[in-house]
């Protein structure tokens, strides 16, 4: 039978279905792959508004290394927005990075400027269920 290891952020155990990241030394002083990943998203949070110019800098030279990459996700759904069909003008992070999502072309959908302010950092499902109801 293997040893549960809990989690020192949060206390959650193995036997909760908890994963840990494999590092030398062992999990057992290691937080748990959730609480990685959130303090890792603060930490990236805090460093974006620290040094805006290094991001802005760093994000140009990604966009100048890959011209088409926004362009070819406007193209797959023939510059329409993937959640009204207007004219997409902006790309939507579907789950927002500041909810774990991640920059990468799974993750972008082009979207109106209507619907991508409307949705701002809320997950699809709760967008869609606020804006139904209104």
């Amino acid at each position: 039978m293997d040893a549960v290891t809990v989690c020192k952020a949060c206390g959650k155990d193995t036997s909760q279905g908890v994963k840990f990241y494999a590092r030398a030394g062992g999990a057992d002083r290691q937080p748990c792959s959730e609480c990685m990943k959130s303090g890792r998203n603060a930490n990236q949070k805090v460093y974006r508004a620290r040094h805006p110019e290094r991001v802005k800098k760093s994000l140009a030279g990604w966009h100048a290394k890959h011209p088409t990459y926004e362009r070819e996700l406007f193209d797959e759904y023939v510059g329409l927005c993937a959640y009204c069909q207007e004219s997409a003008t902006t790309l939507d992070h579907v789950v927002p990075i500041s909810k774990g999502g991640a920059h990468s072309k799974a993750n972008l959908v082009p979207a109106c400027k209507s619907c991508n302010s409307s949705k701002h950092d809320k997950t699809l499902i709760v967008w869609l269920t606020t804006r139904r109801a209104a």
